[in-house]
């Protein structure tokens, strides 16, 4: 096939697009996986969002979500990691201020506002190489941090 064949049937791309997905699969960076449980004020917490960042920029952000038991598993750089961690739940029904007459879901955070962004987050993780790392994060509520 000539070129302009394959451009006009768009083969081309698709062949390009998954060499580059192959070469980058990862981008050559090593990688290890990171197990853990998420509690609050000691229950396990399902359906949290936690994202891990490389803090010194070398490796790729890596996301995942707590399970029914508040455990998560995620494969991640080998490498000093800022962890945030995100949850909300509902906890009623509130007007729908774009559509009079209807409710939608009042929902809250479930953790501190510190684990939710990499700049106020305590939360790290350095996981080892070639090793599955356990670290568990548990996290105290607003109401409770006082009394740690």
């Amino acid at each position: 096939m000539r070129y302009s064949t394959l451009r006009k049937t768009g083969l081309l791309g698709h062949e390009l697009i998954l060499a580059a997905v192959i070469l980058a699969g990862g981008c050559g960076q090593p990688q290890t996986v990171l197990t853990g449980l998420v509690t609050l004020d000691g229950k396990p917490i399902a359906g949290a969002n936690l994202e891990f960042f490389p803090i010194n920029g070398v490796g790729r952000v890596s996301v995942t979500e707590t399970d029914a038991s508040g455990r998560f598993r995620v494969t991640v750089a080998p490498s000093a990691l800022s962890v945030t961690v995100i949850a909300i739940e509902v906890v009623g029904k509130i007007p729908d201020p774009a559509f009079p007459g209807s409710m939608i879901d009042d929902a809250r955070d479930v953790f501190p506002q510190e684990y939710a962004s990499h700049e106020t987050t305590p939360l790290t993780a350095e996981p080892v190489e070639d090793k599955t790392t356990t670290i568990d994060f548990p996290l105290t509520s607003a109401e409770n941090q006082g009394r740690r």
